[in-house]
């Protein structure tokens, strides 16, 4: 059988869960990949190069069921891609949509009667004296909040390689923000250092260990990840990810990587108060907190 075949075979049980444990029990013989991840990207590479040719009739069938999520698997195995992987492109088709529009000029008037909303509702807390700088960056980010934050992985990158490029790029959207900030700052590019940046604050450096989160994350986890991949036992005590101190990094640097903001958490804190995970909703007072160097000793 081959790769096609397989696909043709079983696309539908693909986009169910729990294909791992039917992937397993197929026959080797009848099975063309190698792994569940060989399987992944092999589709992955098929949506990439196929779905332009069919976005239009593709967006016209997700229009008729009201585009209704639920609906994408049933579209998603008419055309042998899988679910996860339609789902993305059609978002990032409506979001491009979104942007022409807006590009257009076809939404002014909404962002117009918004605008004027936010100025009567504060009036007395100055918004006016911002009203056209907000507006400037408000327009400019609509193209980011269309897309579900900056774009990601266009060129189908494999996994492995984009998981290793995402985490570089965690670090220099850190630093980019860091210096326009105003801070003195230097990328680590040693990649088993316990850290990743180095800020220097009134003649004193300070070791920062960057993560990149998502929006929609609940929790932080103060661990490096486990080591895994094919062929490693990531039970394995020494592939375990250690416990992040402040012996490591002075400052934990959570960025979310659909929007660039950074919250800026010191390790100190996190070790007297003995903090393994931490929810988003419990760092509001670290969200852009660059002043938080005036804090540290």
């Amino acid at each position: 059988m081959d790769k096609n075949s397989f696909i043709d075979k079983y696309i539908n049980q693909i986009n169910e869960s729990g294909f791992k444990v039917v992937f397993k029990k197929i026959d080797s013989e009848s099975n063309p990949f190698n792994s569940i991840t060989d399987l992944h990207e092999y589709l992955s590479n098929k949506i990439h190069n196929e779905f332009d040719s069919h976005k239009n009739e593709i967006y016209l069938n997700w229009k008729k069921e009201n585009f209704v999520k639920a609906r994408i698997k049933d579209i998603a195995n008419t055309y042998k891609f899988k679910k996860g992987h339609l789902e993305d492109y059609l978002l990032r088709l409506v979001g491009n949509k979104m942007c022409d529009s807006l590009e257009n000029n076809k939404i002014d008037s909404i962002i117009s009667d918004f605008v004027n909303n936010i100025e009567n509702s504060y009036s007395d807390v100055g918004f006016k004296s911002i009203k056209s700088d907000f507006i400037k960056v408000f327009k400019n980010s609509l193209l980011f909040n269309f897309q579900r934050g900056f774009p990601i992985n266009l060129e189908n990158l494999n996994s492995g390689v984009m998981t290793a490029n995402a985490g570089d790029s965690h670090q220099f959207l850190f630093l980019a923000r860091a210096i326009l900030a105003g801070f003195n700052c230097s990328n680590v590019d040693v990649r088993s250092s316990r850290y990743d940046a180095i800020i220097d604050y009134n003649n004193k450096l300070y070791k920062i260990q960057v993560k990149g989160i998502t929006s929609s994350e609940s929790t932080i986890k103060f661990r490096d990840r486990d080591r895994g991949g094919q062929g490693i036992d990531h039970t394995h005590e020494r592939n375990r990810g250690k416990k992040i101190t402040s012996k490591d990094c002075d400052i934990y640097a959570a960025v979310d990587k659909n929007t660039g903001v950074c919250y800026l958490i010191p390790m100190n804190w996190v070790d007297e108060n003995k903090i393994e995970t931490l929810r988003i909703s419990e760092i509001k007072r670290f969200k852009e907190s660059w002043d938080i160097f005036k804090t540290l000793n």
